[in-house]
């Protein structure tokens, strides 16, 4: 088939033209020769000129540069012949030629002409694309008058539009074979194709034919090319040739071709790569009527390598092409990959294949009714009958069957213009670290065009529990998706995925819908919606518990949520979305801590998959309950918003991040500047936090007043008010975190009247440094800019009020100092606390020191509703304070109804807790007046002087837990030692239980007022609340409480030495004898 040029198709030459063309130059240039020797035998002399007028006439230019004949045998020696027609298409030099006649023969009528032979011609024949064409060649036959032909050393170059060829080093030996001519040839050939056909090339071969021409026209030739080279920008192979072929004069048969390549090699310069397919097989026979241009090729045969079986036929007219097939299979698909992998994109090389393709072409005229200019159509059919696809990178494995189709106009086929249909099934599974699939099952409907295939439905299932996220098993139930799938037009590796009216279902979700947008050279361009409605939350939390995505297990929730999935390209990437719309919504914990109902909350979520993928998050709570232990929310009227943003560089880390919560107007929270960065040890962070809440009463009512109001009865009438803002800067990890920065309170009011305390207008300015979770180095004094100030205007206390307080407070790493003293009013006196220092004060290292000084406490003035009277003051010296223990290094000294008060040893155990145990060492009063002490008592009238020592004194919840006590009456010079009844029955109580009781006793007190007494001497021991009373005056077997005088008294007898009580019970005996009793209640008189 002659080529043709890319831009404006030349008209084909017919077969019979090419052929009668062919029949003419190689016949001219010896009937010429014929003439020649005829004309110089009979005119030697006229021979040549005659000649060359004849030529000339018949527009040929001859020329002859020597002839010379010979008579015995009659010969004729031609040397330096010239041929050239007029139009230049045609030239041919003869170097030296000779002719030996029989005229002995020709009388007979046989071959004449002994023999020719030449030596060395070249013919140069030039084809114009314009030729027209004839009636076809007439019967191909060698003159009859020649014996014997030679023809050594020939050439021929033959130059068309586009290509070229030449045949050098030929020689021609034709002889008689009975009534035939057998004629041989061996040449070197070589063919040329420039660039102006799309396709240079060179093609190179070692031709040899044999060929018998019959004497009615008949021929029949076997040529064979070996070895045959073959050069095109497109195949680069040597092999063979051999074609078998007969003509007579209307028919041209090729009884046999056979090609064969064995090391081609097939440069694809759009893929810049090679392949190398292995061995080459192509065979075939056909023929061509020369008349009517009908052609037929049957027997197409074509095998390549081990990897590609195929054959076929064909049918065409003088009109085109009638009919073609061919059938082809791909045995085993691996060896096909093998082959093709440089061509096939990375991705797709990597993966591995078995099995077989089979495929079918058909080439067909358009049917009689198809519309006037339709054009021939092929069509072609891939069919799958199990195809088994693997990954090992991505852990997919298909099995793959079906068919494909296609048709395409065959006369200009382009992808654009293929038309698909078929039908794919796809089985199989997929494992990666990501995701995972197991017993896959999809089916495929195809349909569109090459480069813009359209899947009309595909549908995919999957079992119950299926699926697996980062290596977990999503507890799922049966899923089934079904979706449209279109390519935009384009080239492969530019076109658009469309999935459209996608449909998941499953079955205990419901159903999600959309639809996906998906450019397969950019698939950050993508645009994604997917959204499932109404999905049950109960549903949800069951899926998250059973598939055990969360470390917690989850309450199951009653509600709904409608949640959507958007994708949408954005500058850098694509821009993810998901938004949640929840309804109804409410759960409880398991331990009925938690309870909430009626829940409607928005969440969004939005992230950009650009290299630092930008994130934000939104969350809004507008409706439903909260109860939280004690603490009820209506979150209709008290919503929770927060907004989120940042950036998500890598799945461990989020940077830049920032937050904005907001709590129904009471407080906000801003966080800034935020980093986040976890590891399989520790997770890291840093950013600065800002707390601001302009209505702490509203706070104080909402999380303390109203949830335990009903429990808390002391709170009742409780109120805080005032303004709270905090900023700090905060590092850390898992392990410790550091935070720096200031806490702010502003006209800050406390009240609790239940504790009889009130504060009003406290301000409070400290800036702060502090260590959680490590122990930071020992800080230094503080600098000037590290000082804050506490302010009160006015503090009211159970001990009393005070109008103002100012000082200036610090709180570095892990140490609170007080720069100024701090004084508080304590019973109509003062404490003052000077050099606070408190280390770790919120950790469990809490530890703090300061010195204390007590100034004139006013025992009147102490709420214990006994007249009491004296005066306390001294410095408690160095006082620490931690989790364990507070001691005091002084003590403290004053008066007790004229007494001497000594008090020191003062610690307090586990001092933080509510089971805190206060001690006093030493608690003595020497010299105390009876006579004042007893009438603020209301026990009875006592005079005198007594010493009243208390040691190991400990005091737990209100009440002393151990001590041991004695009081001893001191003889006083000048102070007399009286002690009326009722005093008697007093201490008769509390020390026996019993009163004086008796007939006797009312007539002797009718007698006597009071009595004398020698001694008082009461000792008491209590230990584990068992409380034991001893007279400590002995007389022989007698224990006294009180002696009396020589002659006149009364004596108090402890007739029970190992009398113990529990501490409830004397508490009972001392209120008994406190309480308020009429004033004649006193009936003893004065004794003498």
């Amino acid at each position: 088939m002659h080529p043709t040029e890319p831009t404006r198709p030349q008209p084909t030459r017919p077969p019979r033209r090419r052929a009668r063309v062919a029949a003419l130059l190689i016949a001219a240039p010896f009937a010429a020769l014929i003439a020649l020797a005829a004309l110089i035998a009979l005119r030697p002399d006229l021979a040549l000129p005659m000649a060359i007028r004849a030529a000339a006439m018949a527009g040929i230019h001859l020329t002859v540069e020597n002839a010379t004949f010979t008579p015995s045998p009659p010969s004729l020696r031609l040397a330096g012949v010239g041929i050239e027609t007029s139009d230049s298409r045609l030239s041919a030099s003869v170097p030296s030629c000779s002719i030996v006649f029989s005229p002995a023969a020709l009388l007979r009528g046989e071959r004449w002409i002994a023999a020719i032979e030449a030596q060395s011609p070249r013919v140069r024949l030039t084809v114009r694309a314009s030729e027209g064409s004839g009636t076809g060649p007439p019967p191909l036959r060698l003159p009859r008058a020649i014996g014997h032909l030679r023809v050594a050393d020939a050439g021929m170059d033959i130059a068309a539009p586009g290509w070229s060829a030449a045949l050098t080093g030929c020689t021609i030996d034709a002889a008689p074979d009975g009534s035939d001519m057998l004629l041989t040839l061996a040449a070197e050939a070589a063919v040329h194709t420039d660039a102006a056909t799309g396709l240079a090339s060179r093609s190179n071969a070692s031709l040899t034919a044999r060929c018998t021409f019959h004497p009615d026209g008949r021929a029949r030739a076997i040529m064979t090319a070996a070895p045959l080279s073959i050069a095109t920008p497109h195949v680069g192979a040597s092999g063979t040739l051999s074609v078998g072929a007969s003509m007579d004069g209307t028919r041209l048969d090729v009884d046999s071709l056979e090609l064969r390549l064995d090391d081609a090699t097939l440069p694809i310069a759009e893929a810049n790569a090679t392949i190398t397919p292995g061995p080459l097989t192509l065979s075939l026979r056909g023929g061509v009527d020369l008349a009517t241009s009908d052609a037929t090729l049957a027997g197409l045969e074509l095998h390549v390598g081990d990897w590609l079986e195929a054959a076929g036929s064909a049918q065409a007219d003088r009109s085109g092409l009638r009919h073609a097939a061919l059938q082809a299979l791909v045995p085993d698909v691996a060896l096909a990959l093998a082959v093709l992998a440089p061509l096939l994109p990375a991705e797709i090389a990597n993966w591995s294949a078995s099995g077989a393709l089979s495929l079918s072409l058909v080439a067909e005229p358009p049917t009689p009714d198809a519309a006037p200019d339709a054009a021939p159509e092929l069509h072609a059919q891939v069919e799958v009958p199990k195809l088994a696809v693997h990954s090992a990178r991505h852990g997919t494995r298909l099995d793959i069957s079906g068919t494909v189709d296609a048709t395409a106009p065959l006369t200009a086929p382009s992808a654009n213009a293929t038309a698909l249909s078929g039908m794919l099934r796809l089985r199989g599974s997929h494992a990666s670290p990501a995701l995972g699939v197991s017993d896959l099952d999809a089916r495929v409907t195809l349909s569109g065009t090459a480069n813009a295939p359209v899947a009309d439905r595909i549908e995919v299932k999957f079992p119950a529990r299926a699926l697996t996220i980062a290596g977990t098993r999503l507890a799922l139930g049966d899923i089934t998706a079904t979706a449209g799938l279109r390519l935009d037009a384009g080239t492969l590796h530019a076109t658009t995925l469309h999935i459209e009216k996608l449909r998941i279902a499953e079955t205990r979700l419901g159903t999600a819908d959309g639809d996906l947008r998906i450019p397969l050279a950019d698939p950050t361009a993508s645009r994604i919606r997917l959204t499932l409605r109404a999905a049950p939350l109960a549903t949800l939390a069951a899926i998250l518990d059973e598939s055990k995505l969360l470390p917690v297990r989850l309450p199951t929730p009653s509600g709904h949520a409608d949640i959507a999935l958007l994708a949408d390209p954005a500058p850098g990437g694509t821009r993810l979305r998901a938004n949640a719309d929840i309804t109804d919504a409410g759960f409880a914990t398991d331990d009925g801590m938690i309870l909430t109902s009626g829940i409607h909350a928005l969440f969004t979520a939005e992230v950009a998959a650009s290299p630092k993928r930008p994130f934000t998050l939104t969350a809004n709570v507008d409706h439903g309950e909260l109860l939280w232990s004690t603490v009820y929310l209506n979150l209709g009227d008290m919503p929770l918003a927060a907004d989120v943003s940042g950036t998500a560089p890598d799945e461990r880390t989020l940077a830049d991040l920032r937050a904005h919560l907001r709590f129904a107007g009471l407080c906000t929270a801003d966080v800034a500047r935020a980093h986040l960065a976890l590891a399989d040890d520790k997770t890291a962070y840093a950013g600065r936090i800002d707390i601001r809440a302009d209505d702490l009463s509203g706070l104080f009512r909402t999380f303390v007043l109203e949830p335990l109001g009903a429990i808390r009865p002391e709170l009742a009438g409780s109120a805080i008010d005032g303004q709270l803002q905090l900023g700090a800067d905060i590092t850390g990890d898992t392990t410790s975190t550091d935070a720096a920065g200031r806490i702010a309170l502003r006209d800050m009011t406390i009240a609790a009247p239940a504790w009889d305390v009130v504060i009003e207008d406290a301000q409070l300015d400290l800036p702060f440094a502090y260590a959680f979770g490590r122990t930071p180095p020992t800080p230094k004094p503080p600098t000037t800019d590290a000082w804050g100030r506490l302010r009160v205007a006015r503090l009211h206390l159970p001990t009393g009020n005070a109008t103002a307080m100012d000082v200036g407070i610090a709180l570095q790493p892990n140490r609170l100092v007080l720069r100024d003293a701090a004084v508080m009013p304590l019973f109509g006196g003062r404490l003052t606390l000077d050099g606070l220092r408190v280390n770790d004060p919120l950790g469990k290292a809490f530890a703090a020191t300061c010195r204390a000084r007590v100034e004139d406490l006013n025992l009147a003035a102490l709420p214990t509703g006994i007249p009491l009277e004296g005066l306390i003051s001294g410095s408690l010296g160095h006082v620490s304070i931690n989790t364990q223990e507070l001691a005091a290094s002084g003590s403290l000294s004053g008066s007790f109804f004229g007494g001497r008060l000594d008090l020191g040893g003062v610690s307090v155990r586990r001092p933080l807790s509510t089971g805190r145990v206060i001690g006093v060492d030493r608690l003595h009063i020497p010299g105390i007046d009876l006579a004042r002490m007893s009438e603020a008592l209301g026990i009875g009238r006592i005079t005198g002087r007594l010493d009243w020592m208390t040691d190991g004194l400990r005091v737990a919840y209100g009440q002393p837990v151990a001590f041991t006590m004695t009081m001893r009456s001191v003889p006083t010079r000048g102070v007399s030692q009286r002690v009326s009844l009722k005093a008697v029955d007093s201490i008769s109580v509390i020390g026996t239980g019993q009163g004086l009781a008796g007939v006797g006793v009312g007539a002797f007190a009718s007698a006597f007022k009071d009595f004398g007494y020698a001694v008082i001497g009461i000792g008491c021991e209590l230990d584990d609340d068992i409380l034991s009373v001893r007279g400590l005056h002995r007389d022989g077997n007698m224990e006294y409480l009180i002696k009396k005088p020589l002659l006149f008294g009364i004596n108090v007898i402890n007739r029970n030495p190992d009398n113990r009580i529990s501490f409830s019970d004397m508490m009972e005996r001392i209120r008994r004898v406190t309480a308020k009793r009429p004033e004649n209640a006193d009936t003893g008189k004065e004794a003498p």
